[in-house]
């Protein structure tokens, strides 16, 4: 696919740490306290993936779908990609638990709610 072909964006569903959602516009997610995105995946049995990292600080958004990046991904990113930009922001959980109910939620549900 050339530069100039507009990729398709692929569903997906933000899961942050106040146990809100968001899949609407990537240029309009809520920054930050990011804990894991479910992502369309058609290569997967179950039709979808999970981007989480915790060992990741970004999320960028590019050719249809999110990239988990560490600092220096994300200022390649805001470097190098050219055009509009979406990034969202992950947050240490205090409580290991918290997060993995988040993440164990976004497997369960998927993108089917």
């Amino acid at each position: 696919m050339t530069k100039e072909q507009i990729e398709p964006i692929l569903r997906f569903r933000i899961y942050y740490g106040d146990g809100s959602t968001y899949s609407g516009d990537p240029y309009y997610a809520p920054p930050t306290n990011v804990q894991c995105i479910v992502m369309e995946d058609p290569k997967t049995a179950r039709g979808y993936r999970l981007v989480t990292e915790r060992t990741r600080d970004a999320y960028y958004f590019r050719e249809g779908r999110w990239w988990a990046c560490d600092e220096m991904g994300f200022y390649d990113y805001m470097y190098e990609h050219i055009g509009p930009k979406a990034v969202v922001f992950g947050r240490t959980m205090t409580r290991s638990e918290d997060y993995w109910a988040i993440v164990n939620r976004a497997k369960d549900e998927g993108l089917d709610v």
